[in-house]
């Protein structure tokens, strides 16, 4: 992933932790986040799920574009994109349990939700972009 692409997704977490913020101040009166936290914990388990199998079969595939990325060196930019998209499924997974162990916490003092948001969406959007290149990799134009 580029610096560009890093930079971006920052950017957008960002976006969408103050939309969040925003639409939750001025149009509810309690934020009712554990719906939020309990579908972005299912969703990336179902990723890294996903991005383990890939991790398998991108040292399996024999295809011109894998060929070319292995005779060029970009398996090692390629795997360190895999691990980073894996890691941060689970660095999101285990805040958001920690919200959930420390919920009285969160629930006093409901700014302290809005950086496990903005994480989490972050940690979405490196798994997205990684699954982007794959599915480019293995496309067949």
């Amino acid at each position: 992933m580029t610096k560009s692409e890093n930079i971006l997704n920052i950017i957008l977490s960002m976006l969408v932790t103050f939309i969040i913020y925003y639409v939750s101040i001025h149009y509810c009166h309690k934020l009712n986040y554990s719906k939020f936290l309990e579908l972005f914990i299912t969703t990336f388990s179902i990723i890294i799920g996903f991005l383990l199998t890939i991790s398998t079969l991108l040292h399996s595939i024999r295809n011109e574009k894998m060929e070319f990325i292995r005779k060029s060196g970009g398996m090692k930019s390629l795997n360190s994109s895999l691990k980073k998209s894996i890691y941060s499924g689970f660095i999101a997974v285990i805040f958001s349990i920690f919200t959930f162990l420390f919920e009285d916490i969160f629930k006093n003092h409901q700014a302290l939700i809005y950086p496990i948001f903005f994480l989490n969406i972050l940690s979405f959007l490196i798994s997205l972009n990684f699954m982007k290149t794959f599915l480019k990799i293995m496309s067949t134009e």
